[in-house]
């Protein structure tokens, strides 16, 4: 017996016996398989590759953690030459 909701079927989904079988079937084919799939359906491909290795998420979240400091470092000369007055004036005057 076939659902039809848009364009996806749920007679397309195999049930999950446990997480062990899960966690060996993906294991076994890698992780960018899911990922293939959901972009299969679709009906795109993928394009990036995506290596998110230990060294580039610290990266990454480093730069994300860093932003608002490198944001008030800005705006530090402005707010205590003039405040957020000045800032605004400044910004549209100058």
């Amino acid at each position: 017996m076939a659902f039809k909701r848009g364009s996806q079927e749920l007679d397309d989904m195999i049930p999950i016996k446990s997480p062990e079988q899960t966690a060996e079937s993906l294991q076994e084919v890698g992780p960018d398989v899911f990922d293939h799939t959901q972009l299969a359906r679709l009906g795109k491909r993928p394009v990036l590759k995506r290596n998110f290795r230990f060294l580039t998420i610290l990266g990454f979240s480093c730069a994300i953690l860093v932003t608002w400091e490198g944001t008030l470092m800005n705006f530090a000369p402005g707010l205590s030459n003039g405040g957020a007055g000045g800032m605004i004036y400044g910004f549209i005057f100058v």
